[in-house]
């Protein structure tokens, strides 16, 4: 079973299953970073920066099924939110190089 994605292209479950959870866990770290965090405001801010960065590549990729380039790591990174989201960005690139263009799927037929 798989999910369509269009000109016959069928996502397995178990490649949609890798990146919803690592969105979940993406979800777990950030309650716990908002809980237990140092919320430092000048930090906060910059991981607020690159998250977002993050999120506008990770978007454009999954809407045009191409890989680019991932936004530099975010330097006083290395808790568990971070490794999240660096682990999220690596699930949906290898998402995209299974079912993107050039891949088994939308594109690439």
């Amino acid at each position: 079973m798989g999910l369509s994605l269009g000109n016959g292209a069928i996502a397995s479950s178990d490649a949609l299953n890798s990146v919803l959870l690592a969105l979940r866990n993406v979800c777990g770290a950030s309650t716990v970073f908002e809980t237990l965090g140092d919320h430092d405001p000048q930090v906060d801010t910059q991981r607020a920066d690159y998250y977002e960065a993050m999120s506008s590549v990770l978007e454009m990729q999954l809407r045009t099924w191409t890989l680019g380039d991932l936004p530099m790591p975010f330097p006083k990174s290395g808790d568990e939110l971070d490794q999240a989201v660096a682990d999220l960005a690596l699930t949906v690139q290898a998402f995209i190089r299974a079912y993107g263009r050039g891949g088994r799927g939308y594109g690439g037929q």
